[in-house]
């Protein structure tokens, strides 16, 4: 019972010593607060505004957990994120939704620390 809560430790929790660290926990904030947030105040309301289940904020928010891992995350499991950063920032200028700039601002802050990063 508690291997599930150990491996959640040994991937998330114990990665407080890095730089990627507080950069991850913004892309979580952002996913989870300032998205909507940033909708409502664009006049998006509830219907309109993409919410945490749909794909764009839950991408910024994988990227931000993909940064708070302490080991070296295979560039093949950020490829889906990536790919879909990449679809999805097409909505700022198809259907107006700004705040999925920071979708493609997300992936490429991830992938910085990725292949640049000194502690990946």
């Amino acid at each position: 019972m508690l291997l599930p809560v150990q491996r959640y430790y040994s991937y998330f929790i114990k990665a407080v010593d890095r730089f990627s660290t507080p950069v991850a926990w913004i892309l979580l904030v952002y996913a989870l607060v300032l998205y909507p947030w940033v909708g409502r105040v664009l006049g998006h309301t509830y219907p309109e505004t993409p919410t945490f289940g749909l794909p764009c904020p839950l991408t910024i928010f994988t990227f931000g957990m993909l940064l708070l891992t302490d080991r070296r995350v295979p560039r093949w499991v950020s490829a889906i994120p990536t790919a879909w950063a990449l679809i999805g920032s097409t909505a700022v200028f198809a259907f107006g939704i700004y705040q999925d700039l920071g979708l493609l601002a997300s992936a490429v802050i991830a992938w910085a620390f990725f292949i640049f990063g000194k502690d990946r």
